[in-house]
């Protein structure tokens, strides 16, 4: 097993523990938050060698996976929260909640998804196609589970954006945002 292969393979585990838990638990809506099945996405891309869909889940998760990695080691090490989006994390009495052992995949996005890009041969131009067809397929999918589980923060800020007006309008605004804007960061970084 070559090492393109073994990290498909793991990123795929990673993916489809939580979700067969979600289904085992009857909780199929979890699968619709990006981070609970992105990592399938990615295994499978890079099991077929495929560095468009890489490049697109990395530019739709860059700064939502950062931004919650931040904050759960912030909690971690310092015993506060940067943005208060990782609290079910712990426990009331500050102990580490075991239940949500999966959402650790949040603080392996960044690393694992950029090592993949690496090893599949970098960015691809018109990733950014992909990345709007995950996003766009997710927007109705969160919207149909409703207000109650508020999947992908379609409805109300999860913490860090709550200064937002219009949220429901802006949100997706500022996603398509940070898509590009990742997109070219990453495109003119990466040295070739």
């Amino acid at each position: 097993m070559n090492k393109q292969q073994l990290l498909g393979s793991v990123l795929l585990l990673i993916g489809l523990l939580p979700v067969l838990s979600f289904l085992l638990f009857l909780k199929p809506h979890y699968i619709v938050w990006f981070s609970n099945h992105t990592f399938i996405i990615l295994g499978l891309a890079v099991l077929f060698g495929s560095r468009f869909w890489v490049f697109a889940e990395l530019c739709i998760g860059f700064i939502p996976e950062l931004i919650w990695s931040i904050d759960f080691l912030m909690r971690l090490f310092t015993g506060e929260y940067l943005f208060g989006i990782t609290t079910y994390m712990f426990t009331d009495a500050g102990t580490f909640n075991w239940i949500h052992l999966y959402s650790l995949q949040h603080i392996l996005f960044l690393p694992l998804g950029l090592y993949a890009l690496y090893i599949l041969g970098g960015p691809i131009k018109q990733a950014w196609i992909g990345s709007g067809i995950h996003y766009f397929t997710l927007y109705p999918l969160s919207f149909f589970w409703g207000t109650e589980y508020n999947l992908n923060c379609l409805f109300y800020s999860c913490g860090v954006l709550s200064f937002l007006p219009e949220y429901q309008l802006t949100w997706p605004l500022l996603m398509a945002i940070h898509l590009f804007l990742i997109y070219w960061f990453l495109l003119a970084v990466w040295k070739k």
